[in-house]
């Protein structure tokens, strides 16, 4: 914990263990999926102006 204080920017959850961290990147990975699964389709629909 003391290591993040050292950090530019200090992370707003920190995830303490393996458990932990392994628990919340699978959770962020799977909320990632439905966009990137959608993103061919999303991109096609208008172009940036």
């Amino acid at each position: 914990m003391l290591a993040t204080l050292d950090q530019a920017k200090s992370p707003l959850h920190l995830a303490l263990g393996k458990f932990a961290y392994e628990h919340i990147r699978d959770a962020l990975t799977a909320r990632l999926d439905a966009p990137n699964a959608q993103q061919d389709i999303a991109l096609s629909v208008m172009e940036d102006v």
